[in-house]
């Protein structure tokens, strides 16, 4: 009975946390029509840095902020893909069991241990969304 209760706890964080990363993901910020934008003291380095590179010669299409999510994205795709290689081989590893509840318990666990990780990349990802979004 408590393993029952355990796993509905966890799919109920687990769907809780997917919940909270798509209302952050579509919820839109509302400025006023006539609000001056305020720049930040990443904007202001920024363009410090893209006026020296242009003085230098150097192209500056690419910002630094461009960049930094760029690498991020990169980095949870990365991770997006270790996610599914560790499902697709617990799932191979569960089927070839042939009834070893030892090896079957090592597969489960690995896809539990998958899917939280997996919900640690999409808070993640919600987080630094949010970050270089509106901040």
């Amino acid at each position: 009975m408590l393993s029952m209760n355990h796993n509905k706890n966890n799919i109920v964080s687990i769907l809780l946390i997917i919940f909270v990363f798509f209302n952050f993901y579509f919820f839109n910020f509302a400025h006023s029509a006539g609000a001056k934008k305020q720049t930040s003291a990443i904007d202001n380095v920024q363009t410090d840095i893209n006026n020296s590179a242009t003085t230098l010669g150097y192209n500056t299409g690419a910002t630094m902020t461009d960049t930094a999510v760029t690498i991020i994205n990169t980095a949870f795709s990365f991770l997006g893909i270790i996610f599914l290689i560790l499902i697709i081989i617990s799932g191979l590893q569960w089927m070839m069991a042939g009834g070893n509840e030892e090896t079957i318990s090592k597969a489960k666990n690995r896809i539990k241990n998958s899917v939280y990780g997996l919900a640690i990349v999409l808070v993640a990802y919600a987080l630094t969304w949010i970050t270089f979004r509106y901040i």
